[in-house]
């Protein structure tokens, strides 16, 4: 199979960049041919390039030409997109249509059926914009620049009314139920869209020999991931508590924070199976819609058990009293009582840890969605074929 896999990245790698190269890699290792067309947000720089930005997001020329010229010399049979704003934009789907290539996307936020693709506001829960109300981004500003997000707004409405992705993607790949109910509930066709979990490597990870040192946390520390809430149920209980990534971002997390709470800055790939296996239990205190939690099914891997928020896609991933336990979002309280009991029984803790470890398995191999990623391939292609038969 001869694949083109399109990307627009951002400026701060996160998620969609780890599936985006991981996909290349995992076709490719299975003697699938696969094409590479991305773009960098990083390389957007003065007044003149966002400018320049927000024209690509509605409608992008030379873009279009780019991708016609792939699809010409290249003859893939599918185009897998990923991230298309601002740079690459949805005017390439109109050169695979024109070419007779289906495309699928992946969808790993929610960037169709919010501006911001957060459903978050101030904080809290927001879903003013579902539906076809993008308004409500430039009215609260969302994106905390009136220009960005009224640029956000018009380009989600824009598309949303000339249906340029609506009907111009074969097979909406969606990481959870979640995020595929929320963008059917957008306005997205329910026959197209579809659940395809995310990925992970699994490793040959030894047996549990020890109950574990310190709850972990492992990820970006922003706002919506809910750090305070770990750190405050953490001086609740008194429990050792070790937090794995880049906080520069929020450095008033780093004021009054109790001595049983330690940030450990950003844990490089190579040491994050030593930092996983010596942890008792993995905390995720997400107060957003995560979308999937691929940290999830990383540290279930590991044999850890995992303590996560009800929110989006996470009970998906974590199943409440069998591979861990979920919690209501932003309950410190709550939060507190959940790593406390996790920690006080660890026998339970690694019994919950091997269930997880089956899950990984069962459901987040390689093999498992190299299978169900290329039967999507293959019924979007027959249906193209179909259509261009009876044409």
């Amino acid at each position: 199979m001869r694949v083109l896999n399109v990307h627009n990245r951002h400026a701060g790698p996160g998620g969609m960049e780890v599936l985006f190269e991981a996909i290349t890699t995992l076709l490719r290792s299975r003697g699938d041919e696969v094409v590479v067309l991305e773009r960098d947000n990083k390389s957007i720089g003065g007044l003149s390039g966002k400018l320049n930005a927000f024209g690509s997001m509605i409608y992008s020329r030379s873009s279009r030409d780019e991708v016609r010229r792939i699809l010409r010399e290249a003859r893939p049979d599918v185009m897998h997109v990923h991230n298309l704003y601002p740079q690459l934009s949805p005017s390439i789907l109109e050169a695979a249509r024109d070419e007779g290539v289906p495309v699928v996307m992946s969808v790993q936020d929610f960037k169709l059926t919010c501006p911001t693709a957060q459903h978050l506001r101030a904080g809290e829960v927001c879903e003013k914009c579902l539906g076809g109300r993008e308004q409500w981004c430039a009215i609260h500003n969302c994106r905390g620049s009136r220009a960005m997000s009224v640029a956000y707004a018009v380009r989600n409405a824009w598309h949303r009314r000339r249906r340029t992705i609506h009907d111009g993607v074969a097979a909406f790949l969606c990481c959870s139920k979640f995020v595929a109910d929320q963008h059917v509930r957008g306005g997205l066709p329910a026959e197209r869209v579809h659940v395809l979990n995310n990925f992970c490597d699994l490793p040959d990870a030894p047996e549990r020999t020890s109950a574990g040192e310190y709850v972990a946390y492992v990820g970006r520390i922003s706002p919506e991931k809910g750090i305070p809430v770990l750190i405050e149920a953490a001086r609740r209980t008194g429990l050792p508590v070790k937090i794995a990534g880049d906080a520069s971002a929020m450095p008033d997390l780093l004021r009054d924070v109790p001595v049983n709470v330690e940030f450990v800055g950003r844990v490089a790939r190579s040491a994050m199976p030593e930092f996983l296996m010596r942890a008792r239990m993995l905390a995720v205190p997400s107060i957003w819609y995560e979308a999937f939690g691929i940290v999830c099914a990383e540290a279930m891997a590991y044999r850890l058990p995992v303590i996560a928020s009800r929110m989006g896609g996470l009970p998906e991933v974590v199943d409440d009293g069998v591979t861990g336990l979920t919690v209501k979002a932003g309950d410190a309280g709550a939060w507190a009582d959940a790593l406390q009991r996790v920690w006080d029984d660890p026998a339970m803790a690694r019994q919950m840890g091997e269930a997880g470890r089956a899950k990984a398995i069962a459901e987040y191999s390689s093999d498992i969605y190299y299978e169900r990623l290329t039967g999507h391939y293959r019924r979007v292609i027959e249906r193209e074929s179909v259509r261009k038969d009876a044409a």
